[in-house]
């Protein structure tokens, strides 16, 4: 079976070490994309942060970058004063108080999305040109926390931001395997850690989870957005750490074994 395989890195931006194996990694071509949480750190660093990665990629080559939507981590750009219980001080809550009652913000949430969405695209035209060679580019959207696949208006929200705009953005989420891993994080990890929702909501969580395992939206509606067909989040345990500290031979040799199976497993 003819498949191709896309290596991805999510949080670009506000964690070092996470920039420093992207820019190692990109200027060796082991990664083929990265996603950027665009709120987290001042336009200008991260404009700095992006003209560094460009100056790892090799002169043949370009480098895929996504918008990692988040209503969880650092602070919104749009300055509405109507966020309300969405923030905790001037920052979004971590994804373990997440507002639950989000319905009553959706259009700032929209609005949120855009502006997010609209600074990396500036940002990276403003980088190509000011090294005069277009080496980044912006094709997709993620989300963190992967928040935005459990209820359908907040998911509609999502997709919107990745359709419209200037050009239309791949998505890199949500379907996600192995199907138990994100049942365990849906059905047990989310809901234990999150004391804010409810017995409907985590129900709707894993409605939502199987259909995206059976390539529908919900209720049966076909997912038309263009979206990888497999997405394997093996990798997502002890990231920490694999990148700081000494990295022992055993679970280096660990990490390729999983990562082989990674590759077997889409290939099927």
């Amino acid at each position: 079976m003819s498949f191709k395989l896309i290596i991805n890195a999510d949080d670009f931006g506000p964690i070092d070490f996470i920039n420093q194996r992207i820019f190692y990694h990109a200027s060796r071509g082991n990664l083929d994309s990265a996603q950027v949480l665009t709120n987290m750190e001042d336009k200008d660093l991260l404009r700095e942060r992006l003209k560094r990665l460009h100056s790892f990629i090799p002169k043949d080559r370009t480098f895929d970058l996504g918008v990692h939507f988040t209503l969880t981590s650092g602070a919104p750009i749009t300055k509405s004063a109507d966020w309300g219980k969405m923030l905790k001080g001037n920052s979004f809550k971590p994804f373990d108080k997440f507002h639950f009652g989000y319905a009553d913000y959706l259009q700032i949430i929209k609005a949120e999305f855009a502006a997010q969405r609209d600074r990396l695209l500036e940002l990276v035209d403003d980088v190509n040109t000011d090294m005069k060679s277009e080496l980044l580019t912006v094709n997709s959207v993620s989300n963190h926390h992967n928040l935005f696949t459990i209820a359908p208006d907040l998911f509609e929200a999502y997709v919107g931001a990745a359709e419209e705009g200037r050009k239309a953005l791949k998505i890199r989420s949500p379907k996600a395997s192995p199907y138990e891993t994100m049942n365990r994080y849906y059905e047990l990890v989310l809901p234990l850690r999150n004391f804010s929702d409810n017995k409907e909501q985590r129900q709707l969580m894993a409605t939502m989870n199987d259909e995206f395992a059976k390539n529908n939206y919900y209720g049966n509606k076909s997912i038309t957005i263009e979206t990888p067909h497999y997405i394997d989040v093996s990798f997502y345990a002890d990231l920490g750490s694999l990148a700081v500290g000494e990295l022992k031979t055993k679970k280096i040799d660990k990490r390729l074994e999983k990562f082989d199976g990674i590759v077997n497993r889409a290939s099927k």
